[in-house]
């Protein structure tokens, strides 16, 4: 199975009360759970990144128009915490996902 990574940040926490100091508080390497927005009434390709209850903000559009088919298609897709210590107390994270399959 290929994968594939990307750094992005967590945008529209301002949105969210709370949000940012959740965000702020978040360990390098942590885990977050990332749900698909398909009926989000901004962006049909909409993902949301949570930390347990506390949503924390969405992909940026762009990246999200790339990974939501993926998603939809049943590929897993994995989001974290940035581990590099420039980015600490910010919403950077790395998000790692399954390529779709190449027919030989």
């Amino acid at each position: 199975m290929a994968t594939e990574k990307k750094q992005v940040s967590i945008v529209g926490s301002s949105f969210y009360p709370g949000a940012g100091n959740w965000i702020a508080k978040l360990a390098p390497g942590q885990r977050l759970r990332v749900e698909r927005e398909p009926n989000n009434q901004y962006d049909p390709n909409a993902i949301a990144v949570y930390i347990f209850q506390q949503k924390l903000g969405h992909f940026p559009r762009g990246f999200a128009a790339e990974v939501a088919p993926l998603m939809d298609a049943g590929k897993k897709l994995a989001a974290t915490k940035s581990r590099d210590p420039r980015f600490a107390g910010s919403g950077l994270m790395v998000v790692e996902w399954e390529l779709p399959d190449v027919a030989s």
